[in-house]
Parts: C-alpha cells; sequence; structure tokens
C-alpha cells in the first residue's frame, strides 16, 4: 500500500503536536490561571465563559496541578454546568484525584451533580488511575519521601541530649540533607506535583515499593528521637506535593540556592508558584533578610510582610504568576459562604 507524502507529513505533523502538548510551557499555563482566578474572584466574571477558558487551558496540557481541577469543578457545580464538571472531573483523575482527597471537598459531595454522577465518577477513577501513576518518578519519591523522613527525625532531639548539642547536630545533618535535595534536583528536577504526584500517605505502597513510606520511618526512629506520629503523616486536603516546603524551611537562605533553577524548573511545570512564593517570603522573614522587601508576594499573610503598598504587591504577585491580593480574599468569602475550599498545598498557602 502506497502512502503519499502529505500523509506521510500530516501523521509527522500529528505526533508533534501530541508530543508538544504534554511538554508546553508552564508560564504560560500559570499565568492562564491567574487571569481566569482574577477575573472571576476579583472582577466578577462569574459566567460560564470561565469554565470554557479553563477547559481550552486543561486541554492544551497533559499534566495540570490537581488543585486548579478542584476549583474548575467547584465553579462549575456554582454555575450549574454539569458537562463541564464532568470533563473537569476526568481531567483530576488523570493528576491525582482519589475519593480520599475527594472526601475532603464537602461543596462538591453534596451538590446534585456529584451525586448524580457519583456511580459513574467511582468507575472512571478506577479507569484514569494508570494514567496518573505512569507519570511519577518513583526514585525521585522514594529518596525524597527518605529525606523528609529523616529531617522530621533529625530535628528533634535524641533521648538525653541537650538543646544545643541536639541544635548543633541538626544543623550539621541539615546541611547533608540539603546537598542531596540539590544533587536529586540537578539529576531529575524539582519534586513536586508533577514529578512525584500530589500527597497520598500509601502512595509507594500502591506503586508496589514496601518499607519506604513514612510510617514505615516512624516506627524506624520512634524510639530514638522525640517524634510524634503527626509528623509523618500528609493531609490530603493539600492535593498537592508539600515534602519539599519543609526541608525548604528548615535552612537559612533556601530561595537563593534554588533561585538559578526556578524559571527552568517552573517553565517545565516541576515548580508551582505559590511553592515558589512561600520560600520566597520566608526568607525575607528569616533572621538572615536573604530577600529584599520589594519582591515578596505577601504569600504567607503575615502582617511582618504587608509593608509594600497593595499596588506594589499586588505587581509583584502578578510578575510571580499569582492571582490579586483581592482575589485571595474573595476566594475566602466563598470559602466560608459556600463551604468551597479554594486553598491548597502546604499550610494552606496555594
Amino acid at each position: 500500500m502506497r502512502i503519499c507524502l502529505c500523509q506521510i507529513v500530516m501523521l509527522m505533523l500529528c505526533a508533534c503536536l501530541c508530543s508538544a502538548q504534554g511538554r508546553r510551557n508552564y508560564h504560560i499555563y500559570h499565568d492562564s490561571v491567574r487571569v481566569i482566578e482574577n477575573d472571576f474572584f476579583e472582577k466578577g466574571v462569574t459566567t460560564k465563559k470561565i469554565l470554557v477558558r479553563y477547559h481550552n487551558l486543561f486541554e492544551s496540557y497533559d499534566f495540570v496541578y490537581l488543585q486548579d481541577c478542584y476549583t474548575a469543578m467547584q465553579l462549575a457545580i456554582f454555575l450549574g454546568d454539569e458537562k463541564h464538571f464532568m470533563k473537569f472531573m476526568e481531567k483530576a483523575m488523570r493528576n491525582g484525584l482519589t475519593k480520599i482527597n475527594l472526601n475532603s471537598f464537602e461543596y462538591i459531595l453534596q451538590s446534585d451533580i456529584y451525586k448524580k454522577n457519583e456511580r459513574a465518577i467511582g468507575s472512571l477513577i478506577t479507569e484514569n488511575r494508570p494514567h496518573y501513576l505512569s507519570r511519577l518518578n518513583k526514585e525521585l519519591l522514594v529518596q525524597i519521601v527518605k529525606i523528609y523522613a529523616e529531617d522530621q527525625a533529625q530535628k528533634n532531639c535524641l533521648a538525653g541530649e541537650s538543646t544545643a548539642d541536639c541544635m548543633l547536630r541538626y544543623h550539621i545533618a541539615y546541611q547533608v540533607e540539603l546537598e542531596q535535595v540539590m544533587e536529586l534536583i540537578m539529576k531529575y528536577g524539582i519534586p513536586g506535583d508533577r514529578l512525584i504526584g500530589v500527597d497520598q500517605k500509601d502512595i509507594l505502597q500502591e506503586l508496589g515499593i514496601h518499607n519506604a513510606d513514612l510510617s514505615h520511618y516512624y516506627e524506624k526512629f520512634k524510639d530514638f528521637y522525640n517524634i510524634t506520629p503527626s509528623q509523618y503523616e500528609l493531609d490530603s486536603r493539600a492535593v498537592a506535593s508539600t515534602l519539599l516546603i519543609p526541608l525548604m524551611w528548615h535552612g537559612n537562605c533556601s530561595f537563593q540556592k534554588l533561585k538559578p533553577l526556578l524559571e527552568k524548573e517552573l517553565n517545565k511545570g516541576n515548580i508551582h508558584p505559590r511553592d515558589i512564593a512561600i520560600i520566597k517570603d520566608e526568607d525575607y522573614r528569616s533572621v538572615n533578610l536573604c530577600e529584599s522587601r520589594d519582591s515578596v508576594y505577601y504569600n504567607l499573610g503575615d502582617e511582618q510582610l504587608l509593608q509594600l503598598s497593595r499596588q506594589k504587591i499586588n505587581s509583584n504577585r502578578a510578575n510571580g504568576l499569582i492571582c490579586s491580593l483581592e482575589s485571595d480574599s474573595v476566594k475566602k468569602v466563598y470559602q466560608d459562604r459556600y463551604n468551597m475550599v479554594l486553598r491548597y498545598g502546604f499550610i494552606g498557602k496555594r
């Protein structure tokens, strides 16, 4: 059978387009989310056109952030659009949605749209799960869980150890941990939602990897360090990866260490703008004042950071691909009034 040249060209073009879909620049993705959020929450553009914009954005990427799917699903319910709700639901399944993290969203679970489709949603979760799991970097996930678990132990005192000795020991241990993290980042990329998935306590077991999750390390360290079970638990409500942030927070000027890599890693989709803001703002709060006051995002919500005009902070946030302060304020209104969940990530700072 002969295939004409034009058919070959078309097939190659389609293949390139499909491949490029998974490699699109995530600077564009995050800026699009920022604009959509500002239009809905700050400017009050509460029409179904917002849902079309979310849908078009999600269709342009294979990996999207689960939190954005959850926001879009809640807005679809608010606007009474079952068709878009189901599209966003399926996209969420391919990016980490589970029945466990879904259970944190009462606004969704109590909606008529969800109840009508509940049986179909259960089947779709199972059907789409392999796509999500196939994307995860198992080696990176295992190593980051290990370093995180060791850090949680090392920062606490050993039995009979003085506070001074504990702090000195931890300072030395942390430098080793940070070096290990940076080596992993250089090899694989920043460990975030895209590479290691959203927080899930039994994800390694689901991947067929045993004796490597946080509960395993708690049992390993509990008789030696003054630790608690809560340090080795993950909050499924975060619908995000939160393992990196504490590792960065436990050292001074962490943003400066990551800064040369951030633009490239953000463009790849490996780190969320709000996570960059968390690390950056924490550096400003540190005793060493590693960051200029003029550059803060006020993402941590501390009065200490609110020393600039709202206009300047909003300018910083726009440049950092984060919605306005006004949008964040309206999100809180929607949360309080409708029982939505619109803040995600480490301690709810996304």
